[in-house]
């Protein structure tokens, strides 16, 4: 639930959700491990932090290093309560460039450390740089990282609105495309079969993924068969869905914004609707379209 939804709850509604979440967050608070303190982050503990293989934390970036590098050498930096924080394991969850500029320097600095922190909790994390949920999902190691996230991405608009494009929708977080992507195996199992080459000529991989899954959850026979033969090609009528379907992708590829992607999971739909229910399609029933994307069957 977000806020603009909270806002339309009645009162009393509202009520129950705040005292719910009041309990949660206390209980959180109460059963809490973490341990705040301010230390002296000296070179010998930053290096040995950075050889931890377990770390999390995003890959160097050397403009980030060299920045706090300066700051050091100013002797501008402070224990400002900006954190790093360290898994029970001491593996770094953030904090890797402040700790390769004190390494480079070989001048230790006051840091605030958080330690026992739960691995769980990077994907929420936004300091010092922007995570982009491919990154998110390329550190807890999701294979096709950037495939999958964005095949979550439509399959989260397309149950919200029907609709895949950017143009109305609030951002999309990391947390809901890294819950959504691993709590369904057949997600994954979409992206990995559709990251082929012979498949990403008609479709980008991260739609294919997206129409792969939808079509898998109705019929998985059928939708292989279907996938099959729209790569393939062969032995197909003029009027066969699937050929219609295969010469309009052919037609539209090289050319992928988000309004073609739309569209493209749109005719993809339209052309297994009809071939399951064994019906011909004509090329012009693949107009430009400005609806929704239809229930597939």
């Amino acid at each position: 639930m977000n806020y603009d939804e909270f806002k339309k709850l009645d009162s009393i509604e509202q009520e129950k959700i705040k005292a719910n979440l009041n309990s949660m967050y206390l209980k959180m608070a109460q059963d809490s491990k973490v341990l705040p303190k301010v230390e002296f982050l000296s070179p010998t503990m930053a290096r040995n932090l950075l050889a931890n293989p377990h770390n999390l934390a995003r890959p160097i970036s050397k403009s980030q290093v060299k920045k706090f590098m300066n700051i050091i050498l100013s002797g501008e930096w402070m224990a400002n309560g900006e954190s790093m924080s360290l898994s029970p394991t001491s593996s770094l969850l953030n904090g890797n460039h402040r700790c390769t500029a004190v390494v480079k320097l070989g001048i230790g600095i006051p840091m605030t450390i958080i330690r026992n922190v739960d691995p769980a909790a990077f994907i929420s994390f936004d300091n010092g740089g922007i995570r982009s949920t491919p990154h998110v999902l390329h550190i807890m190691d999701i294979p096709n990282g950037k495939i999958a996230s964005a095949a979550s991405n439509f399959l989260i608009r397309y149950k919200t609105k029907k609709r895949i494009r950017h143009s109305g929708y609030q951002t999309t977080k990391n947390q809901q495309i890294y819950t959504l992507t691993v709590s369904d195996p057949n997600l994954m199992n979409s992206v990995q079969r559709c990251n082929r080459k012979e498949v990403t000529r008609l479709l980008p991989p991260s739609l294919a993924s997206f129409v792969h899954y939808l079509l898998n959850n109705i019929d998985s026979a059928d939708c292989e068969e279907f996938f099959q033969r729209l790569v393939i090609g062969d032995n197909l009528s003029e009027n066969s869905p699937i050929k219609v379907l295969r010469d309009k992708l052919l037609e539209m590829s090289g050319t992928r914004t988000q309004t073609l992607a739309h569209d493209k999971a749109v005719y993809v739909i339209k052309a297994w609707n009809a071939w399951r229910t064994k019906k011909k399609l004509k090329k012009s029933a693949f107009k430009k379209e400005l609806d929704l994307i239809p229930d597939p069957i």
